[in-house]
């Protein structure tokens, strides 16, 4: 499972607590997460994300998550991913 969490998301939390009680959650997952600006540049990753793939946030900080892309789905794919995410769906 994949879970692309938007920033807006988060900021809808009104208090600090509720943004420290969503932190804390996002980084107990044990499914990765990219969190990426309107650019899609990747900003932060849970620590997930890391065990899965072996990247760090130093490895991956200021790319787009197209990086990960293994040549193994066709570009269809990848069109109706970003195709959801451009429209704000998850």
């Amino acid at each position: 499972m994949y879970i692309h969490l938007f920033l807006k998301d988060l900021l809808s939390l009104k208090s600090k607590d509720g943004l420290s009680l969503a932190a804390a959650s996002v980084d107990m997952l044990d499914d990765g997460v990219i969190m990426s600006n309107p650019d899609f540049t990747i900003t932060w990753i849970n620590p997930a994300f890391t065990n899965i793939t072996v990247y760090n946030l130093k490895d991956v900080k200021g790319k787009k998550p197209s990086m990960l892309s293994s040549g193994k789905h066709k570009p269809e794919c990848y069109a109706y991913m970003n195709a959801k995410l451009n429209a704000g769906e998850r």
